[in-house]
């Protein structure tokens, strides 16, 4: 494993974007109130007061919910991963192409890594999914990790996000080198709700990847006697 200098991912941009994505956050929830009341009362005279209440409460949460779900990401996700593509690139350290299906844009978090408020990510980077391994090339962080050493694959959920919005990879590994574990939330496109779908999807590939891997050791006469029990690995929950 190596560790990069010169962050794209550094704490000065990740708290202006928090402030600024707070700042637009309370802006639109003002606004989803004005646009809510301003609707019922505009409605009461044709629907009634407790239809109209609902229509307005419906169309302010529906606001509310939109804006959340953008800002947790939205322009300061498409940005750093533009930078971080042509930082690696300049560096000569993107050894292969980002719009390969097999590559995703994620954030990995550990407990030995810090995080800047208020993201939940350590680092961002671009997870490549190999026929022998998982390779990383991060804005802090490089490293490739064997299928072999890949141990369990398991989904929780984003820690402060609302209504199931976000969903994050917890993975564990058979060895300390580079990490024990990781937690990797796919962090491709400009909402939330999609991050989280693609990181389920992410979480799919992995254990598919894992099964071949492990079948293919088992039907190996020379590496079944040293293949770890199935049982060990554990299927993402629903």
């Amino acid at each position: 494993m190596s560790i990069a200098s010169d962050r794209v991912f550094e704490p000065e941009r990740i708290r202006r974007a928090g402030f600024w994505a707070t700042l637009a956050g309370a802006a639109t929830a003002v606004g989803a109130v004005v646009i809510g009341g301003a609707l019922q009362a505009t409605l009461a005279p044709l629907l009634g007061g407790v239809l109209s209440a609902l229509v307005g409460l419906t169309v302010c949460g529906g606001l509310m919910w939109a804006s959340w779900d953008w800002l947790a990401l939205g322009w300061f996700n498409r940005a750093v991963r533009r930078d971080l593509i042509q930082r690696l690139r300049t560096l000569g350290e993107l050894d292969f192409e980002v719009s390969d299906p097999d590559v995703y844009f994620v954030g990995l978090a550990h407990p030995g890594l810090p995080t800047d408020s208020p993201e939940t990510d350590s680092d961002i980077g671009f997870l490549r999914l190999t026929p022998d391994e998982l390779v990383y090339r991060g804005d802090r962080l490089h490293f490739a990790v064997p299928w072999a050493e890949l141990a369990e694959v398991t989904v929780t959920a984003l820690p402060g996000t609302l209504f199931g919005l976000g969903s994050r990879l917890h993975l564990r590994f058979t060895d300390d080198e580079p990490f024990a574990e990781l937690y990797v939330s796919v962090r491709e496109g400009d909402r939330l709700s999609r991050s989280a779908e693609v990181t389920r999807t992410l979480g799919e590939a992995l254990t598919r990847r894992l099964a071949r891997h492990r079948q293919r050791r088992l039907d190996d006469p020379l590496e079944a006697q040293f293949a770890e029990p199935l049982s060990r690995t554990t299927p993402p929950s629903a």
